[in-house]
């Protein structure tokens, strides 16, 4: 069978035809890919699949430099088989947003480019190419920067794994598209770009997202078993929702027999504010009286207890630089090395005990 009784038997509208490979455009608004004969399509191709055709025509593109996406397809009426497919350039059809409507300079996506591939399948089962538009209406991309476009980017499953590892480990995404970039040979080789990494690790914190409480609480029942010493409480609101967790293994309670409860105050907060006793008191009394806590027991407690830590009562003491609270930032130093404020109550949970191994 030809391949205009092919495409005559699929019954569907086309927008253009074969005959548009002769342009109607001036020359200089063509813009004809420079690729080798045998890496271009060509009209009676035959694929085993409809994907084998979307792979060839998505590596043409690459090395055309351009993007590829899915268009229109056919499929036979009650079995619902896919007889006909279509492939595009990323810009192809018009932009529905007026030049005065955009809130961000971005190039056109959108500039009527007439570029396509479509297939239909023979009666052998086999995809034959029927229609094949080489002309686009835009510039090509050049190949240093090709692997940004969008249908030649992804993340692998190795890529996944890979990241997900370095993710454990705290690894920041700039650094883990350095170690790739190294890895490959070239940011152009990667595969992806940083913001595809950034998207997938969302994706899966966005699929975690709502069940990390029970996944958390799972996870303690299970170290329950393993250390009979363990010990965890979770509080819920009236809607069920995760209010305040603590947990604590044998060793943390261990320690807590020997040390008890440290309280660490930051005196290096506006270390410069209070230069003497008489001044650090009457603002005490002031925010006190402001904020109605005159019968706090605590905060009486830790006042009378002024001359240990407010540096208006130990500044003729030397202390070479030194501050009360320099063990607590360098604690905050070390676990910030481990977790982050991105992390979910699972991640979050394995990362800390991990820091303390």
């Amino acid at each position: 069978m030809s391949v205009e009784q092919l495409e005559a038997n699929s019954d569907c509208r086309r927008v253009e035809d074969i005959s548009l490979l002769s342009h109607s455009k001036s020359v200089d608004d063509v813009y004809i890919p420079q690729v080798a004969e045998n890496c271009k399509p060509k009209v009676g191709q035959e694929f085993e699949s409809i994907d084998g055709a979307h792979e060839f025509y998505i590596k043409y593109a690459k090395e055309a430099g351009f993007s590829v996406r899915s268009s229109s397809t056919k499929r036979c009426k009650g079995v619902k088989e896919v007889v006909r497919k279509e492939f595009v350039c990323f810009k192809e059809g018009v932009s529905s947003i007026k030049d005065g409507e955009r809130k961000r300079c971005r190039g056109m996506t959108r500039e009527n480019c007439k570029a396509k591939l479509a297939v239909v399948r023979s009666k052998t089962g086999k995809f034959v190419i029927t229609v094949f538009v080489e002309e686009h209406s835009h510039p090509l991309s050049t190949p240093r920067r090709v692997h940004l476009l969008r249908s030649h980017r992804s993340v692998s499953k190795a890529k996944k794994s890979l990241t997900l590892q370095f993710s454990a480990a705290n690894m920041p995404t700039h650094q883990q598209i350095s170690i790739l970039e190294f890895e490959a040979r070239g940011i152009e080789n990667i595969g992806c770009t940083k913001k595809d990494i950034y998207n997938h690790e969302a994706k899966v914190r966005n699929e975690l997202r709502g069940q990390d409480a029970e996944l958390l609480r799972e996870y303690f029942l299970t170290e329950q078993e393993k250390d009979p010493c363990f010990f965890f409480k979770i509080d819920v609101d009236d809607d069920g929702k995760l209010k305040h967790c603590f947990w604590a293994d044998s060793v943390s309670r261990r320690a807590y027999g020997c040390f008890g409860d440290v309280v660490v105050f930051d005196t290096t907060y506006n270390t410069n504010q209070y230069e003497c006793p008489e001044e650090f008191e009457r603002k005490w009394v002031t925010t006190i009286e402001k904020a109605s806590l005159d019968n706090s027991d605590w905060l009486k407690s830790i006042f009378e207890l002024r001359s240990r830590w407010v540096l208006a009562y130990v500044n003729h003491i030397f202390s070479a630089g030194m501050s009360s609270s320099q063990r607590a930032e360098s604690s905050h130093a070390f676990f910030k090395k481990y977790v982050s404020k991105r992390n979910l109550l699972m991640d979050f949970t394995l990362r800390f005990n991990r820091a303390l191994a």
